[in-house]
């Protein structure tokens, strides 16, 4: 996989759930369609099992610091170092 098309797929993810959480403010209720669920979660493990993503860097990324967006210096270490984490190339390096 190259990085560009890496770079697609997290990007599909991110605009789906973009989508999601608008659709969500303009109808004033959680707008969260099972199947958009069930693709994007297809997605991450598909991308976790290419990467062997065992530490599961991607869904930490994604999910737990909102696509890089709540990243804080000096809260990833790999190998010992102090690594960036907050966009879609620091995530490519970080797993290739």
């Amino acid at each position: 996989m190259t990085y560009e098309e890496f770079e697609n797929y997290v990007t599909i993810v991110k605009n789906a759930l973009d989508t999601e959480i608008a659709m969500s403010k303009v109808i004033g209720v959680n707008y969260t369609p099972e199947y958009t669920d069930h693709l994007i979660m297809a997605v991450c493990t598909l991308l976790e099992k290419y990467f062997e993503d065992d530490t599961e860097l991607i869904s930490y990324w994604m999910w737990d610091l909102n696509f890089g967006e709540e990243f804080q210096s000096g809260m990833i270490h790999i190998n010992g170092k102090s690594v960036e984490f907050k966009t879609i190339k620091d995530l490519w390096e970080a797993l290739t």
